[in-house]
């Protein structure tokens, strides 16, 4: 459980991370427009730089809508424990990743876990949690 102190730390910590994600929402949207070819040779350079602004773009609204529930579960009063054991995720974890689920020793046993099945090492992100 966390104090109150804790809990005015986390929703800042949580609204300094959804302004961030908001710029980078922001400057990929500024890439996205259609911009002229000077140039048939600059098409792919402007294609890649669309690809790349679209998957940043994916990428931050995803993590921002995480960060949005979590600070929507702070407010009700309904955070902070972990989805496998029920104990309390640790407030610390909580500051180095807003958005964490999972306690540190289930988050290392679902590790182990993914890197024995599918070999995916820890610090991968597997696709459905990105």
């Amino acid at each position: 459980m966390l104090t109150e102190k804790q809990r005015g730390k986390l929703l800042n910590k949580l609204a300094a991370e959804i302004v961030a994600q908001n710029e980078i929402i922001a400057h990929a949207q500024a890439v996205l427009p259609a911009e002229r070819m000077p140039d048939p040779s600059d098409i792919a350079t402007v294609e890649e730089s669309h690809r790349v602004a679209a998957t940043s773009m994916w990428r931050a609204e995803a993590y921002k809508g995480r960060l949005i529930q979590r600070r929507h579960a702070i407010e009700g009063g309904d955070c902070c424990e972990c989805q496998e054991c029920g104990e309390g995720i640790p407030f610390q974890r909580l500051l180095l990743e807003p958005t964490a689920t999972l306690c540190v020793p289930c988050k290392d046993t679902r590790s182990q876990m993914q890197e024995r099945q599918y070999g995916i090492r820890p610090g991968m992100r597997v696709l459905a949690q990105i």
